[in-house]
């Protein structure tokens, strides 16, 4: 079954889509004009005059300002460019479990008794702690 929108404009139907595909436009519809029709050259304000909170001076242009954050060696916050930075595979908890028990069984025999040793010794001491009845 086909699926059907209308959208309705002052009123009236403005358009209608099936399937996400437009079906009918009002033919009184004009598209707004696009920059590009406009045969006129774009202009950007310039930024309006602020003070350096660096080092307090005068900053009235933008060309002014990007010398300024060059010769200060800082960013605009937001403006950064950061570089990709490679994406570790996480580690599943089976995994990390395997790696560690196939890591003891690479010890040689006197290291795997000394590390035995260390972890019965943590071990109780961790156990000797007291806890506060509830």
């Amino acid at each position: 079954m086909a699926r059907s929108k209308t959208v309705w404009r002052n009123g009236k139907v403005f358009a209608e889509y099936v399937d996400g595909q437009l079906v009918w436009l009002d033919p009184e519809y004009k598209a707004p004009a696009r920059s590009t029709d406009v045969k006129a050259p774009m202009y950007m304000r310039d930024i309006g005059e602020y003070v350096s909170p660096i080092d307090g001076s005068y900053i009235s242009t933008r060309s002014a300002h990007r010398d300024h954050m060059r010769a200060h060696d800082v960013i605009e916050v937001g403006n950064e460019r950061l570089k990709a930075t490679p994406v570790e595979e996480p580690v599943g908890f089976g995994q990390a479990i395997k790696q560690r028990l196939d890591e003891v069984k690479a010890m040689p025999q006197r290291d795997y008794d000394e590390y035995v040793q260390k972890q019965v010794y943590e071990h109780s001491q961790i156990a000797a702690v007291p806890v506060a009845a509830e």
